[in-house]
């Protein structure tokens, strides 16, 4: 048995939601969560922005102080993510702005062709389905797989669960579970306030109930999740040090890829 409490063992919580209007009473909102996340034995939390719409340097920023609450959380590892909400995926996003903005980056799509292209094409971390809902499209297995295979980690949000998003979650979870064959599934709260989160024993429990096994449960807010950070490192890094190398006697640029994504078969 996992001892969840052990400082050897990570665990991550990747979707803290973050306000939308950053007001000073729901930053205090968003340091509950933490205070309460830390004290159930997380270590790594992600705070979250989520934006629907184009992506350009002058309608996008990072509202988050991750300086100043990582000094008041000294045992996380405070992350800053973006959601993009997308519905069009013929729609340009500037993901050179996205990189530089934040830490990890994730899709969450409307219509099945916003799908396709988050796990076929898009350099990202997480493809986020919204479970709360009905969904507006079939998971395949097709499609799910070569998320994974390409290293794109698919979350599942369980914050609804306790309320009447309740049976849209659990068939939507399972049907997540299934199409990817149990793989690459990472476990988030989504919570918008600390009554929301649960400890990382209870989120096992659930999505054994869900139809993960008990291993890759817990996979879901360890081993899985530090994957999605180290494969965002990777890419930021590579990003950041190596887009653009100058050669000083022509004056020309050239392009270099980013880092492959860390894989793992669960």
């Amino acid at each position: 048995m996992m001892v969840w409490c052990s400082p050897a063992v990570m665990l991550y919580d990747l979707n803290v939601l973050w306000p939308q209007d950053s007001s000073p009473s729901s930053i205090t909102g968003v340091k509950k969560t933490l205070a309460v996340l830390q004290d159930l034995g997380y270590t790594t939390v992600a705070l979250n922005v989520v934006h629907s719409g184009a992506v350009s340097p002058k309608n996008l920023s990072n509202p988050i102080d991750k300086q100043s609450l990582q000094s008041q959380f000294p045992k996380l590892t405070i992350l800053s993510r973006i959601t993009l909400v997308v519905s069009d995926a013929s729609q340009n996003y500037n993901f050179q702005t996205v990189y530089s903005l934040f830490d990890l980056v994730a899709i969450r799509p409307l219509t099945e062709k916003a799908l396709q292209s988050a796990a076929t094409a898009l350099d990202i971390d997480i493809i986020s389905i919204d479970c709360t809902h009905r969904l507006p499209f079939f998971l395949k297995f097709k499609t799910a797989c070569t998320a994974v295979d390409r290293g794109v980690k698919l979350e599942i949000c369980y914050a609804g669960s306790t309320s009447d998003a309740r049976k849209h979650i659990i068939t939507n979870a399972a049907q997540v579970i299934r199409a990817s064959r149990k793989r690459g599934i990472i476990a988030s709260s989504e919570s918008s306030s600390p009554l929301m989160v649960k400890s990382p024993y209870d989120v096992t429990n659930l999505l054994t109930v869900w139809g993960l096994d008990h291993m890759r449960a817990r996979d879901a807010v360890g081993k899985s999740a530090s994957l999605v950070v180290k494969n965002a490192a990777l890419r930021n890094s590579s990003y950041k040090q190596v887009v653009q190398v100058t050669n000083k006697r022509t004056g020309e640029s050239e392009s270099k890829e980013p880092s492959k994504k860390l894989k793992t078969k669960s």
